[in-house]
């Protein structure tokens, strides 16, 4: 493939795919769960809020800033902020993969699969942190390859390929696990190259810890304070349900990762190998085992480090001395490609994925209720909801889970609360209708209620 063409090719996967993105934010103008909380944080450095949680990972909301301080404070703008996070995250993957697979045609095949795979698609257009912290990773990860590949020194590369590694640890804590280079350079004793990766490190890392040491008296108040919440709310589940969502997603292409494995254990002397041996090894075990919560979503972390192991893998099986016959070589890659489309198109999951992404039901239980709230509530008065972000968020109300069913316990210092219960969301339903008084009812057309009561003290 002349390199031309190919930078057009890829140039062109990447704007079909930064429009689809505009035209799924259009289709889904409401927020998921997390959306409202990182939109409600990023209002609060513009403009009063009565919902915050400042215990959440700390960058996102200041990404959004600076874009809303100039074109003001739009879910739009957001949105399409982490659309282009997204859009770069394809490229430096695309540029990533140049390290480890020497075939255009398959490169460009797994940034084709990373870019339209129902998890991408889904997560691409939300205000989650999961794809900005991912950015930053394989940024950092490329800028560290890149500095080994050049000739003469370039020490500017370490230096922001440390301050990436901040970005990206900060925007989503695990992901910090991109450091872990340091351990590298320090074994090759390589004392200079590893103080210009800490030093882009640090100069991102210190600012903040000396903020939180100044407002909370704790330098990692944010890791601390998150971790405590974490533990105290979800519980451990197996790491089997995990695995499920990784082969959802890739499917029999995994059996290619075998192939990589033996490759990078060969050659683990290269560089490009040990990284890659150990992003792998320390987020797979991260995620299986050391993540209460086993959510889908959480496969993205791991989505481009599996796809460079089965690009690796198919090519390695390629490269044997069995598929150096024309007839054979054919058949093994039309076993890859009707694995590549059944795994990205024809798979059940991917139909379900595909079809909740196409279609929106605009007149909802939550869109119901949240409509009536804005208008018809004050915001200075307490809801308890068990949908409280959005509430927070959207009508900037000041909200409550209802975490307890004591009434004076919600209502320290208000003599009444409004409560808005959905049936579909559980956290103490039923319980909190039989003490409220009840008077109004949202329909949904697919069977979800929304109703709305009073609770005095």
């Amino acid at each position: 493939m002349n390199k031309n063409n190919g930078i057009i090719l890829v140039s062109v996967l990447l704007l079909i795919f930064f429009l689809f993105q505009l035209f799924l934010t259009h289709q889904h103008p409401d927020l998921l769960w997390d959306e409202n909380v990182y939109l409600s944080n990023a209002r609060g450095h513009l403009e009063s809020t009565n919902f915050s949680e400042d215990f959440r990972f700390p960058f996102l909301e200041l990404y959004i800033l600076p874009l809303w301080f100039v074109f003001g404070i739009s879910v739009f703008v957001a949105k399409l902020l982490v659309i282009l996070f997204s859009v770069g995250t394809l490229f430096i993957f695309y540029l990533l993969s140049r390290f480890y697979i020497k075939s255009w045609w398959l490169r460009f095949s797994l940034l084709f699969f990373f870019a339209f795979s129902k998890l991408f698609l889904f997560w691409s257009f939300r205000v989650y942190t999961d794809i900005p912290s991912l950015f930053f990773f394989l940024l950092s990860w490329y800028l560290f390859l890149l500095y080994f590949s050049k000739k003469k020194n370039s020490f500017y590369l370490l230096f922001f390929s440390g301050v990436s590694s901040a970005f990206a640890f900060f925007t989503r804590f695990p992901a910090a696990v991109g450091l872990a280079v340091s351990v590298i350079l320090a074994i090759k004793r390589r004392w200079k190259e590893l103080s210009y990766l800490l030093a882009g490190f640090f100069i991102i890392f210190i600012p903040w810890s000396i903020k939180n040491l100044v407002q909370y008296g704790n330098p990692i108040w944010d890791l601390t304070a998150q971790a405590s919440i974490i533990g105290l709310y979800t519980r451990w589940q197996s790491p089997v349900i995990l695995l499920k969502f990784i082969f959802s997603s890739f499917g029999l292409l995994l059996l290619f990762a075998i192939g990589a494995g033996y490759y990078l254990l060969s050659n683990k002397h290269k560089l490009s190998s040990q990284l890659l041996i150990l992003f792998s090894s320390l987020l797979t075990v991260y995620y299986l085992f050391f993540i209460n919560l086993k959510l889908e979503r959480y496969v993205l972390a791991l989505f481009p480090l599996i796809l460079l192991l089965i690009g690796i893998g198919f090519e390695q099986f390629l490269s044997l001395h069995f598929f150096k016959k024309t007839l054979r070589r054919y058949v093994f890659i039309s076993v890859f490609i009707s694995l590549f489309v059944w795994s990205l198109f024809i798979s059940p999951l991917w139909g379900n994925h595909y079809s909740a992404l196409l279609t929106y039901d605009s007149d909802t239980a939550m869109r119901q209720s949240l409509d009536y709230a804005e208008k018809n509530i004050s915001s200075s008065d307490l809801i308890v909801s068990n949908f409280w972000p959005w509430l927070g968020f959207q009508g900037n109300h000041r909200v409550s889970s209802p975490w307890s069913l004591v009434p004076s316990e919600l209502l320290v210092n208000d003599d009444f609360a409004w409560v808005l219960m959905h049936n579909r969301l559980g956290f103490n339903y039923d319980s909190m209708l039989n003490i409220s008084d009840c008077f109004k009812t949202f329909n949904g057309s697919n069977g979800e209620v929304v109703t709305l009561c009073r609770l005095e003290k």
